[in-house]
């Protein structure tokens, strides 16, 4: 019984001992800084300390009943991200500082840490114990800190310099390592001057910038500083404001640009020369883009045939017209691979104009372009091959003339020499009737010889400029009726009528005796190649400008192939009319040569065995 007694005693003295640790656990769990929770492995909420209340500002045992929950503590922007971490923390994973915001109930935010650890009991996950710490004032210290810190980087072991003033003593408050190295003072040195000991501006002025530059109207200055040396050094500033313990200073950074003037004032004499050698260029300076793009134009006042502000900013495809517009981008693509490219161009503005442009490559993007006007060296290419052409043709019309002299004089000079020496030596031999007949072949030569003589002639006047033209005002039926008249009796020969079926005047400029020449070669040639008993007929078709003159036959007509030869020189031919008629070959050279002089067109639309129709033109009045 006694030892009964004594392990009662020994058993109550021990619950006593562990009810007092307990109340201390409890104690010291209650006050502890940390808000302490401890769920059950459901997620069930078993315990939460009174930190709770010091953190959130509810009241604990509302959280203990479930009146209030996480969701009226956790920031809403958190929420989400904090519920995977409780669910984490259900599935036995520690966590180890998880930062999140809540909401205290006086709606202040604060940032907390949260920590949780899974707990066992037999071997068996019994739930988790979590510790919630607010770091609000740690962070703010750490911040504070941080910018310390970055103060000292940033202003102390900057390469910059860098002063801190105090704008209503003028006195230099603070000055960076670099500063101190600029300037060759030490920093006690430097401490003890005002801004107005080393920027050479007055007071005054001094003092309105530094109201400009706490006011922010004006935050960059470029200034003259003296060093401890008493050089004098261009600077540029730049000043802020910034607050300390509730005072304004200003805090200037120091850029030494004493170089850089010297080399920009040599870069504005340069661009002066460069400018002065682009203006006196008598070539074009472009800029563009690699995509066509105008960038600049650096020659204000040449003249171009559109205004600088009509081009710049604009691509090649909206200026020029779409193949030129495509060679011009080739030209570019090129210089960009290869360094340069040419081009030759041409733009019709008043006139046809001709351009040469160089583009060389400025960099990956860029392009520069030089234009050249050669306007007047290719007019006088093009007038030069012009010249080599007429050249080249009268010298094969000269060789032609000379084989006519040559070939076609000679043959009916052998005749009339020929017929002559044997009348001659026959006068007595032969009777009346071979005479006659002698003579006759010896006139129609010699009048054969004299038209083609009077060809060469005309022609060779007109070839040679003797032959000017001079347009008057005439009536087409007085001229046609005249060379109708003059051809009456060859057409008679051979039964051919020969008509003109114009009733009414029509009046314009050409040089009469110019287009009686093409008329009466014309009407020579329809009648010469028209069968006995044939027509031919002179018409008009008037035009809104032109007058269309045609001579129509119902003769032999002309091949296709020989319709080719009739206008050329040095291509003409002749052959025989009907009844044997022979011709110079020189008629419808002449005819062309005579339109031409009145800028006309003649041409012929003919069929064999079913006539020809020889048309032209001729400006009305």
């Amino acid at each position: 019984m006694e030892n009964t007694k004594a392990a009662c005693s020994k058993l109550e003295d021990r619950i006593k001992d562990l009810e007092e640790k307990l109340e201390t656990m409890q104690l010291v769990a209650d006050n502890t800084y940390d808000w302490e929770v401890y769920r059950d492995n459901t997620g069930k909420l078993i315990y939460s300390n009174k930190a709770f209340e010091r953190i959130t500002g509810f009241s604990n045992d509302h959280f203990l009943s479930g009146k209030i929950n996480l969701m009226d503590i956790i920031h809403p922007s958190d929420y989400d991200s904090a519920m995977v971490i409780f669910k984490q923390s259900l599935n036995q994973k520690t966590i180890v500082d998880y930062e999140f915001k809540i909401i205290r109930k006086d709606k202040e935010i604060r940032n907390v840490s949260f920590c949780a650890q899974p707990v066992y009991k037999q071997n068996k996950f019994a739930g988790f114990r979590a510790s919630v710490r607010d770091i609000t004032d740690f962070q703010i210290l750490k911040k504070l800190k941080e910018s310390e810190q970055k103060y000292r980087s940033m202003f102390h072991e900057n390469k910059s310099v860098m002063l801190l003033i105090n704008p209503e003593t003028q006195k230099i408050t603070d000055a960076n390592c670099s500063a101190i190295e600029y300037y060759g003072y030490s920093k006690k040195e430097l401490l003890s001057l005002k801004i107005s000991d080393i920027n050479t501006m007055s007071e005054a002025e001094i003092r309105q910038e530094m109201q400009n530059a706490l006011e922010n109207k004006k935050n960059y200055f470029i200034v003259k500083h003296k060093t401890a040396n008493k050089k004098i050094r261009d600077v540029k500033i730049y000043s802020n404001k910034i607050t300390i313990k509730n005072k304004n200073y200003l805090h200037s950074i120091i850029q030494d640009i004493t170089e850089q003037r010297i080399a920009e004032q040599k870069l504005k004499d340069n661009e002066a020369k460069l400018k002065a050698i682009i203006q006196t260029m008598p070539d074009l300076l472009f800029h563009f883009d690699k995509n066509g793009k105008f960038l600049s134009f650096h020659q204000e006042g040449k003249q171009l045939y559109k205004k600088t502000d009509e081009f710049i900013g604009k691509n090649i495809y909206d200026i020029f017209e779409q193949e030129k517009a495509k060679k011009f981008q080739t030209a570019i693509n090129k210089a960009i691979e290869e360094g340069e490219s040419e081009l030759k161009y041409e733009l019709s503005i008043n006139e046809p104009e001709y351009f040469h442009a160089r583009f060389s490559k400025l960099n990956d993007n860029e392009i520069i372009s030089i234009v050249r006007d050669i306007t007047k060296e290719t007019n006088s290419e093009i007038q030069l091959q012009k010249y080599l052409g007429e050249l080249e043709t009268l010298n094969k019309d000269k060789d032609r003339y000379m084989q006519i002299l040559a070939h076609d004089l000679k043959s009916p000079f052998n005749s009339l020499i020929g017929f002559s020496e044997l009348l001659i030596k026959n006068i007595n031999n032969y009777d009346n009737e071979k005479i006659k007949k002698f003579l006759t072949i010896i006139k129609e030569t010699s009048n054969s010889t004299y038209n083609l003589l009077e060809d060469l002639l005309v022609w060779s006047k007109s070839q040679s400029g003797k032959l000017p033209l001079e347009p008057q005002k005439i009536s087409f039926i007085n001229i046609c009726q005249e060379i109708i008249e003059e051809n009456k009796n060859q057409a008679v020969a051979k039964n051919i009528k020969l008509i003109c079926p114009i009733s009414e005047k029509i009046y314009f400029y050409a040089d009469p005796n110019m287009l009686k020449t093409i008329l009466r070669n014309l009407i020579t040639n329809a009648i010469k190649f028209t069968d006995t008993n044939g027509l031919v007929t002179v018409y008009t078709e008037q035009e809104q400008d032109n007058i269309t003159i045609t001579v129509s036959d119902n003769g032999i007509g002309i091949a296709p192939e020989d319709q080719l030869k009739l206008w050329q020189f040095g291509n003409s031919f002749s052959t025989h009319g009907t009844k044997n008629e022979k011709g110079t070959g020189l008629g419808l050279v002449i005819c062309k040569e005579f339109v031409d002089k009145h800028k006309g067109k003649i041409w012929v639309e003919s069929e064999v065995n079913k006539g020809s129709d020889f048309k032209f033109t001729l400006p009305i009045i």
